[in-house]
């Protein structure tokens, strides 16, 4: 009985010393499960952000990039704007991510690919992680978060660009946005064996809770939702926030026991929980203490049968849990194979002497090879045989460092050759250390950093060619902060050529160094541009060289501006000679249409003075010399000539003034005037004279050039009034070029050369603009009894000498008036002068035809002429006039001929009686004076002329010398009126 309570006692003890061992080797295998489980995700998880870390390195790195968004700052360039999307497009197809953004240092967004993902803003974990990375001057990944708009979990890379010269920190940095459903939670949620309750959870401490930063396998939709108190100390991922690292036991967020290991995320704040329920990793000890207790009761019926049968038992049992280990480590790797099968970059495995032994599908289509080709091959078969060497040294140092990133060239089976980002790692596989290769082919990305390479090329080229001299600066300010000054960071070849200043005397020096000045040009302009970020223009001109510049400056990198500047002086120039062009030719047309109008009023006046005058005369020659009515027709006779004046004034500014041409001396001209002009100018004015009496000779008509002087001295006798004053007069001789003639009054064409100047000047009280615009307009005076015609007719007078003007005047300081005529070359004067013809009681006889379209002259006419005793015939216009003359043509002694007639003119009527009798004897009657009507008829001998108005004693005396040699007396020598 003893042995059989002893036996029992035995089978008990060795019953429970089952069911713990059982139970006991349950949890630990769960426990070595999950341990594995946990370091397998925190290895995936930091490889993974080790790579994203790893995407940023092209933009932190790339300082071309860098200048060219600097540049890019200050133009916003269409074309620059097309090329940079370009770059972030290469970016994100070689990285694949949600978006990328170029931001500036405050957040703002410059570039985005996919703006509907930024609509509202960049969320304050990115903008930590750009402050960061702004101030380390590396890349920064976020944590998990959600965006804005909260429809994605994200968590994001900020790459800052280098720092560009003369920068305190990068200008700009690019964000690269990664949806965490994308790779992140898949990451995570794949569980490597089969299981009901197994779960990878992603925490971190946030105040004094934890928040679950996945989707939780029991209860969805809790990511960045989900809390637990740290106060619960019972909870698995409490203990694991806590730093509680390896196995552990306790509840988890459902309040359910589970069995769980967690380990730190390097690098990051969070913490990775692997946990299972309790229930079913002990699932299986629970199968076995159930056989167990029935082995013991088979034992208890047969102690020795039962005590071999335990022992086969036990051994069979530890095959068989061995091998359950074996297939579940399978299960796991096949997983972890089903993974690195599918991934998007190509993984290879190979020993530590760099065979190759292993690929996945990706490394199959990206280097054309079969899996038995890579078996016959190791990793520098991979790279051109030129880089196999350096291959075989990368391999060395990753088994130093454990792990190597970087980027090489790698070859295809065909030859080709494409580059590829490699992440090198040596891991421990069944006890053997194996060299495991992720290959990225950045082709795509390559080719976007080509196309900003070529983009910044571009950009340098144009720098250099333009034709534009540019610079950049950097300010330089004192202890308050106020600019000082600025330093040149670069300059073009343009700014050498148009300032004279060599780029190694520029460059990285102050302005006031490089420039030798006490204070530095511009300094507050252009610290306006580079405080406010807003571009200025102005145009200076550089007194020490005497050139004007337009300058445009703008914003350039952090707190610099850069400039463009152009010399503008000779455009200046072409323009202020356009504008004085174009203002002197609208003077010139002005004058010639005031001139017209001038010429054609006093045109049409002297007809109406004809009438005028002529009845007048004739009535007063009726009357006796007692007769109380003669004295009012001498009244009306005086007036009538002196309108007859003011019409040859008015003439004489048109240019068709009556002119005696012969060679003068203007000095001569102007002294013995001069002596006559001071008894008529004011006792206070000092007249002097300058002349110069070597100067040439002018071709010119006395009488109008003394109206000249009469008019510039008395004008200025005038301009001084009643104060104390000079006028000073001169002559002299100059040369002028087309340029200074371009300058005077009646630039018409003259030719350069020698030209005698008369000078008037005076110390009255000048003009002002105005004025001076309208100095030679008809009728136009400041004069309270002016008529406003001296300086027309001055004008007039010195076009017909084929001269010009200059006036020079200011208010307060005097008027100065330049007359230039051309030098007389020799030969003999033009013009003729009008002889006194003989007797006043001459008689005529013989027949005149009268021909007039005004019918009061036409009747005055046809008096006077019978007055003289001639016949009068008369007709109203050319063509009748021809039909009179050729039906009475023989008897006809002279055609008295009007210039301007409607229909057939005086020129047409000439013409048509010329053709019946070529000796007919013409007199051309005008309101226009002789000289325009001889230089029209010129070659036509007309017998004589008539100006209107005329009076009766001015007709005899024509008549009579047109028809002296008829009348038997000696002919005139010239033309009456």
């Amino acid at each position: 009985m003893a042995i059989v309570v002893a036996a029992v006692l035995i089978l008990t003890g060795v019953g429970v010393w089952f069911y713990l061992t059982q139970e006991a080797s349950a949890r630990h295998k769960a426990e070595d499960e999950l341990l594995a489980v946990a370091q397998l995700k925190v290895s995936h998880i930091s490889q993974w952000r080790a790579e994203r870390l790893g995407d940023g390195a092209p933009v932190s790195s790339n300082e071309l990039v860098a200048v060219d968004i600097a540049y890019w700052l200050t133009t916003r360039d269409p074309d620059d704007t097309v090329r940079l999307l370009a770059w972030l497009r290469g970016l994100k197809a070689s990285y694949g991510y949600e978006d990328v953004v170029l931001v500036d240092p405050s957040g703002n967004v410059l570039l985005d690919l996919d703006p509907k993902q930024t609509t509202a803003g960049l969320d304050l974990a990115v903008l930590d992680a750009l402050a960061t990375a702004l101030t380390l001057g590396r890349s920064e990944l976020t944590d998990l978060h959600r965006s804005p708009d909260g429809a994605m979990i994200h968590i994001d890379l900020v790459a800052p660009l280098p720092k560009t010269p003369g920068a305190d920190s990068p200008i700009a940095a690019v964000v690269f946005l990664s949806d965490a459903a994308e790779f992140l939670y898949p990451l995570i949620a794949e569980w490597p064996t089969h299981s009901v309750t197994g779960e990878s959870l992603l925490l971190r401490v946030e105040g004094d809770h934890i928040l679950f930063l996945n989707e939780l396998r029991h209860q969805p939709n809790t990511a960045l939702t989900l809390t637990i108190p740290l106060t619960n100390t019972e909870d698995v991922g409490i203990q694991v926030a806590l730093g509680r690292q390896g196995a552990l036991e306790g509840v988890d967020y459902r309040g359910v026991d589970v069995i769980a290991a967690g380990e730190p995320i390097p690098g990051s704040t969070w913490f990775l929980e692997a946990k299972m329920d309790r229930a079913e990793a002990m699932s299986g000890a629970g199968l076995r203490s159930a056989l167990g207790l029935i082995l013991m009761l088979v034992l208890a019926a047969g102690m020795s049968s039962a005590v071999w049968a335990n022992w086969q038992f036990r051994q069979k049992r530890h095959y068989r849990v061995a091998y359950e280990r074996e297939a579940e480590r399978r299960e796991l790797l096949s997983r972890f194979e089903h993974i690195v099968k599918h991934a998007s970059d190509a993984i290879m495995t190979g020993t530590s002497e760099g065979t190759i032994v292993d690929v996945n599908d990706k490394a199959l289509s990206l280097y054309g090879y079969t899996k038995e080709e890579f078996a016959e091959l190791t990793f520098p078969d991979l790279v051109p045989p030129e880089r196999r060497t350096l291959a075989e040294e990368r391999i060395e140092e990753t088994k130093r460092r454990g792990f190597y990133l970087h980027e090489s060239l790698h070859l295809k089976k065909d030859g080709t050759v494409f580059p590829v980002e490699v992440s090198a790692a040596f891991l421990a596989v069944a006890g053997a250390p194996r060299l495991q290769s992720i290959v990225r082919d950045i082709s795509e990305r390559k080719k976007a950093e080509q196309v900003m390479r070529e983009s910044e090329a571009n950009l340098r080229s144009l720098f250099s060619n333009m034709t534009e001299g540019a610079a950049l600066h950097e300010l330089v300010r004192d202890e308050n902060g106020l600019p000082r000054d600025y330093r040149i960071v670069d300059v073009n070849p343009a700014y050498e050529r148009i300032l004279g200043i060599e780029r190694s005397r520029a460059v990285g020096r102050l302005a006031t160094e490089a420039y030798a000045v006490p204070e530095a040009p511009f300094l507050d302009e252009y610290a306006r541009v580079a405080s406010l970020g807003v571009p200025g223009k102005f145009t200076s001109l550089v007194p020490s060289m005497g050139r004007t510049f337009e300058i445009t400056a703008v914003p350039w990198g952090e707190g610099g501006f850069a400039t463009i500047f152009e010399d503008i002086t000779d455009r200046i120039k072409a323009e202020e000679e356009q504008q004085q062009f174009e203002r002197r030719m609208q003077q010139t047309q002005r004058l010639e249409s005031l001139g017209v109008m001038a010429g054609g009023i006093a045109h049409d006046f002297n007809n109406i003075l004809m009438a005028v005058l002529g009845h007048a005369d004739l009535a007063r020659t009726d009357l006796p010399p007692g007769s109380p009515v003669r004295e009012n027709l001498e009244e009306i006779v005086h007036a009538s000539r002196r309108a007859a004046d003011l019409c040859r004034q008015m003439l004489a500014y048109s240019g068709h003034g009556q002119v005696s041409i012969e060679p003068l001396d203007l000095g001569e001209l102007a002294s013995e005037l001069v002596q006559l002009l001071r008894t008529s100018i004011p006792k206070k004015v000092l007249l002097n004279l300058d002349l110069d009496r070597s100067s040439p000779l002018v071709n010119g008509d006395r009488g109008q050039l003394t109206q000249v002087v009469m008019n510039l001295v008395l004008n200025a006798a005038e301009a001084i009034g009643d104060s104390s004053g000079v006028i000073n007069v001169s002559t002299g001789v100059t040369e002028c070029t087309q340029e200074y003639l371009r300058t005077t009054y009646l630039d018409e064409g003259l030719e350069e050369g020698q030209y005698v100047t008369l000078q008037v000047s005076d110390t009255g009280q000048g003009m002002d603009e105005d004025t001076r615009s309208r100095l030679f307009e008809p009728f136009y005076t400041t004069k309270f009894t002016g008529r406003g015609l001296g300086l027309s007719a001055v004008l007039g007078i010195v076009r017909r000498h084929k001269g010009a003007i200059t006036v020079h005047s200011e208010l307060g300081r005097g008027t100065v008036v330049r007359i230039l005529l051309p030098v007389w070359e020799g030969g003999e004067a033009g013009g003729s002068r009008v002889k006194e013809a003989g007797d006043a009681d001459w008689e005529f006889k013989g027949t005149v035809l009268l021909v007039d379209d005004e019918e009061s002259i036409l009747a005055l006419g046809r008096r006077m002429l019978g007055r003289l005793g001639f016949t009068v015939l008369t007709a109203t216009d050319g063509g009748q006039s021809v039909d009179i003359y050729r039906a009475h043509h023989d008897e006809i002694a002279l055609v008295l001929l009007d210039l301007t007639m409607p229909e057939m003119d005086g020129a047409e009527t000439l013409q048509e009686l010329r053709r019946i009798d070529p000796g007919v004897r013409v007199v051309m009657s005008s309101g226009y004076t002789e000289n325009d009507i001889s230089a029209r008829f010129a070659g036509h001998e007309l017998a004589g002329f008539l100006q209107k108005p005329y009076t009766l004693d001015i007709l005899r005396r024509c008549l009579r010398a047109v028809l002296a040699d008829r009348l038997g007396d000696s002919p005139g020598s010239s033309f009456a009126g």
